[in-house]
């Protein structure tokens, strides 16, 4: 047989190996196993077999297989022994996956790509494993533990899963492990603090209206559809915290934020609102909850962040001296502020849109919590959001009119809805006595009295109900 042919073909298999770099190496490594070695090692012997055939017969040491069938010779034989390994090699390792005798060589590899920042890699080793590293995960196999714990606390590799690979996110959320929560405040961080980033793309556009007020959510928004198809979804993973707590913390400590919506309102409405990162948590919080209620889930869903949201702007309200206090939104807290309380009126009006809403009403008409209600629950935050705002003295009387103006059109309306008749006579006790706090605070209620006689008496003419609960209360507190 020509040698050529054989040397050629395994300075070539050096040559490749030479070149892999260490990565690779050790990725090729962790995938073979004693089968894999066992195969490779008996073609390369059969095959030297066939090249030394004449001097092992010479010494009698060569089989009695007959003489070459089919065509077949040691050239060809040779080729054919070395492309079915090829394919072997190839196919096993697509096929192979993380097992107990190669997670050390799993975690080595995993471990020195994180090292190296190599994010890329890392999410396409984890995505092709996943199934089979979660399964060890599932049987508290520690070496899986430490990987996905090591990976999915990195906040570099979080942030680059959120805005290159947020799909694969979705996928990692689907699993079960112990730090979700912390793996979820990584990743629902990662994409709101990234203005490209599927978040703000799919709360930028979820706008169309499918009913009432309630979005539609299209399918191809792969975040949204995942959290809000099935909303028990985002109820189990508590997605309303991380969200929650993100917009709580940049608006009471993000300075850049504070300082812009401090100022002039400006074109904020027409160039900065949809990109706007309190903009788009909030509409995240509307749509989740319409979702919520319209699949009559038993939970309020912490739309309680409202209030605590409205608290963070008041006592960061600060307007600049070049701020027009004449118009509508004099800045972006105001426009805040206003949103917060439109949202929590859409929450209430939209109940009358939902199948068999009346079944899922709140259970007493008390001014305590009801946490298996939404509307209840969103009757009592928007209460004490307009409450703070007419208490506080970083408002003007302008604005707070124009604030209890609109609770006072809500409140009108709601009396003329059969099914929300209930929630007329708990909403008005809301907005005076503060929600659940559900306190008669004198020097409160005289503003709501001084405001109501600057109101447009068409409208408290209207309110007849909500006007007399608030003197009967100045009453009591006068006797």
């Amino acid at each position: 047989m020509d040698f050529s042919i054989l040397l050629a073909i395994l300075g070539l298999g050096v040559a490749v190996i030479s070149l892999l770099k260490p990565q690779t190496k050790l990725s090729i490594s962790f995938k073979i196993n004693w089968l894999d070695k066992s195969v490779i090692t008996f073609s390369l012997l059969f095959v030297h077999y066939i090249a030394f055939a004449p001097i092992l017969k010479e010494f009698n040491l060569l089989l009695p297989l007959g003489h070459w069938r089919w065509g077949f010779d040691e050239k060809s034989a040779t080729y054919l022994v070395f492309l079915l390994l090829t394919a072997f090699i190839v196919i096993r390792l697509k096929i192979a996956k993380v097992n107990l005798k190669n997670i050390t060589k799993f975690s080595d590899l995993v471990e020195r790509l994180l090292f190296e920042k190599k994010y890329d890699e890392v999410v396409h080793l984890l995505d092709n494993h996943l199934t089979s590293l979660f399964k060890l995960v599932e049987d508290n196999n520690d070496d899986a533990r430490a990987i996905v714990n090591q990976t999915l606390t990195s906040d570099e590799l979080v942030s680059y899963i959120a805005i290159s690979k947020p799909k694969f996110g979705i996928k990692l959320l689907r699993q079960n492990f112990s730090i979700k929560e912390q793996f979820l405040t990584l990743f629902i961080s990662a994409l709101m603090e990234n203005k490209g980033s599927q978040f703000y793309y799919e709360m930028a556009n979820i706008q169309t209206i499918r009913m009432g007020n309630r979005f539609d959510i299209p399918q191809h928004y792969p975040l949204a559809h995942y959290l809000f198809s099935d909303v028990t979804v985002s109820e189990k993973l508590g997605v309303y915290k991380p969200v929650g707590d993100k917009i709580r913390l940049l608006l009471a400590e993000d300075e850049h934020i504070v300082q812009r919506s401090n100022s002039s309102f400006g074109s904020f409405d027409e160039t900065e609102r949809q990109s706007s990162i309190i903009e788009c948590g909030f509409h995240f919080f509307e749509v989740m909850i319409l979702e919520a209620m319209h699949q009559k889930l038993n939970w309020h869903m912490w739309l309680y962040y409202f209030p605590s949201f409205s608290k963070c702007i008041i006592e960061k309200l600060a307007p600049t001296p070049d701020v027009d206090l004449d118009r509508e939104w004099p800045t972006p807290y105001h426009y805040y502020l206003y949103r917060l309380i439109d949202i929590n009126f859409d929450w209430i009006e939209e109940f009358q849109n939902v199948d068999g809403c009346e079944a899922i009403r709140f259970n007493h008409i008390s001014l305590q919590h009801d946490n298996g209600s939404i509307l209840k629950s969103a009757i009592l935050s928007v209460g004490q959001i307009i409450w703070q705002i007419i208490e506080t003295d970083k408002v003007d009387d302008k604005f707070k009119r124009y604030c209890l103006e609109i609770a006072l059109r809500n409140i009108r309306n709601f009396k003329e809805v059969d099914v929300l008749k209930p929630s007329y006579q708990v909403l008005m006790r809301s907005v005076l006595f503060n929600g659940f706090m559900d306190k008669k605070e004198p020097s409160v209620l005289n503003r709501f009295k001084e405001l109501m006689d600057q109101i447009d008496h068409v409208l408290v003419l209207e309110n007849e109900d909500f006007t007399n609960l608030l003197d009967e209360a100045l009453r009591e507190l006068q006797a």
